[in-house]
């Protein structure tokens, strides 16, 4: 069997280039804020805007941390205790609330001074993410001609496509971060990773049917159309 299309097609990467903004998908991982900062400190951007409230299963960031912890075999007493001692070393001591919170003290830790980190901590999906992002980068610095996402590598086509409905007039460089092992050359080693990459294929049709998405692609258009915020936004 050969795979090579799939992963050609759901390992997005760019070269990164000078942007108007850095938009970190919402994430309890901590590798794509990462590659934010780094991207931030060689000069790409001015300005990053971390996303997320936390994810819509939960019923708060504690909750979607222990599950994480639980998925990787740590203990979620030690994670919650590790993000406490960031959160103080960054300057905002206490438990973060908020996706966007935890990925703020992960910049501010590698050097990201905190005038620079945009605020957007109300989605709880990838959707909303560039939604609520939109509707922010529109009342502050106005909407970017080009932006770098950073996100986690399996999830770049989608997260790609997503914030690309939202922002049709951008350039949008993709810079993702390998989370869980689960990489352009390594994703089919194991089950997890063959699982995970093969249900992003499967989103990448499932999420982006339909006349909403249609009408984005071809008026370009942002896929938010006339949805209000009292609405749910579909991921």
């Amino acid at each position: 069997m050969n795979l090579t299309a799939i992963t050609d097609f759901i390992f997005v990467e760019d070269e990164p280039a000078p942007a108007d903004v850095i938009l970190v998908c919402g994430s309890a991982r901590t590798e794509p804020a990462r590659r934010a900062a780094a991207l931030y400190r060689q000069g790409f951007s001015a300005r990053v805007l971390p996303t997320g409230r936390f994810g819509e299963r939960y019923a708060d960031l504690r909750e979607e941390m222990r599950r994480l912890a639980e998925n990787d075999g740590r203990d979620p007493a030690q994670v919650f205790a590790e993000m406490e001692e960031q959160a103080e070393a960054a300057g905002y001591p206490g438990f973060p609330e908020t996706e966007w919170a935890y990925q703020r003290n992960i910049l501010v830790s590698e050097g990201v001074p905190a005038q620079a980190i945009l605020r957007e901590d109300r989605s709880v999906n990838t959707f909303e993410n560039a939604v609520f992002a939109r509707k922010l980068l529109e009342e502050t610095m106005g909407i970017p001609g080009r932006m770098i996402l950073c996100c986690q590598a399996f999830h770049a086509r989608r997260a790609l496509m997503t914030v690309g409905s939202e922002f049709p007039e951008t350039e949008i460089l993709v810079c993702p971060a390998v989370t869980r092992g689960i990489a352009a050359d390594t994703w089919d080693a194991t089950a997890d990773g063959y699982d995970k990459v093969l249900d992003e294929v499967q989103k990448c049709g499932a999420y982006f049917r339909g006349d909403r998405m249609f009408r984005a692609w071809k008026d370009r258009i942002p896929a938010s159309g006339d949805l209000h915020e009292t609405d749910r936004y579909p991921e």
